[in-house]
């Protein structure tokens, strides 16, 4: 027996969705690298540089950042259909 299951969403409210779920992520993942410090690639006309960390002192596990990142995005997102 197959499981269908029915779409209610538009492309629109879709690829909205998308975007809002990229965007966070790429908040969330600069204010990681501000804290923790970041060496940026270099590119054709832009000279790669490292950005020293605001927490020098204290370290943050990743595992710590997942869960508070896994929890705003939750509270944010809303419970999955």
């Amino acid at each position: 027996m197959a499981v269908t299951q029915l779409n209610h969403y538009s492309i629109g409210e879709q690829i909205g969705a998308l975007a809002l779920v990229i965007g966070v992520t790429a908040i969330g993942g600069a204010l990681l690298g501000l804290m923790a410090g970041y060496t940026f690639p270099k590119f054709y006309f832009f000279p790669g540089y490292t950005l020293k960390p605001l927490l020098q002192k204290v370290r943050i596990p990743p595992i710590i950042a997942m869960i508070v990142m896994g929890c705003v995005a939750r509270n944010f997102f809303g419970a999955p259909v």
